[in-house]
């Protein structure tokens, strides 16, 4: 296994161009959850080479949402809507 010696920025800049891939060897990565930030509008996640054992974060900035379903409101609910 080849290490690279990046620069952090080297290695952003890599990242930017695969992200699926790590930066340093090339090899696949594993993220754990996305940890959703209080009121900032931005979200990181923590991924880790399963290969070379390099970690970072991957920080994530709100721009859109894609909503898939609206919530499900019982028929009770609807009665009690002060109408």
């Amino acid at each position: 296994m080849k290490i690279k010696d990046l620069t952090p920025a080297q290695a952003l800049k890599a990242l930017d161009k695969d992200p699926e891939h790590c930066p340093y060897c090339g090899s696949d990565m594993e993220g754990e959850g996305v940890d959703i930030q209080d009121d900032s509008k931005k979200a990181q996640q923590e991924c880790t080479c399963m290969n070379c054992s390099a970690s970072f974060y991957i920080n994530y900035k709100y721009s859109d949402a894609d909503f898939i379903n609206g919530p499900e409101i019982d028929d009770d609910e609807e009665e009690d809507d002060g109408g």
